[in-house]
């Protein structure tokens, strides 16, 4: 088997307040170039930090952005459904989440 590529280990990254601004205007450019001007916006919300920035940049060039969740109906004894619950509540964003109890009633469309 050949390789394509090695990941080549490098001294610590650069965390200068430079460094960190151009990272968000690049993110925020990425997800506004994207969110912009689209109605019916949906992002699915994991409760997972890419997931939540993402949900938090677009919900600002799109108002209208519907979140999509999977969790547990008893959130609170999940980490990342804590985190969606939350973060459905911060964005403003209309929130879906899907719960194990919606499960049997789609078992034949699955």
């Amino acid at each position: 088997m050949e390789s394509y590529w090695a990941l080549v280990p490098s001294a610590c990254p650069d965390s200068s307040p430079q460094v960190l601004e151009q990272f968000e205007e690049l993110f925020q450019r990425a997800v506004s170039s994207r969110s912009e001007g689209q109605s019916g916006l949906a992002s699915m919300l994991s409760g997972g930090m890419d997931s939540t920035s993402v949900a938090r940049l677009a919900v600002q060039t799109a108002p209208d952005l519907k979140t999509i969740s999977a969790r547990r109906q008893n959130y609170w004894t999940c980490p990342e459904s804590r985190t969606i619950v939350a973060a459905q509540g911060f964005y403003g964003a209309a929130a879906h989440s899907l719960v194990e109890s919606d499960l049997p009633a789609m078992m034949s469309e699955l």
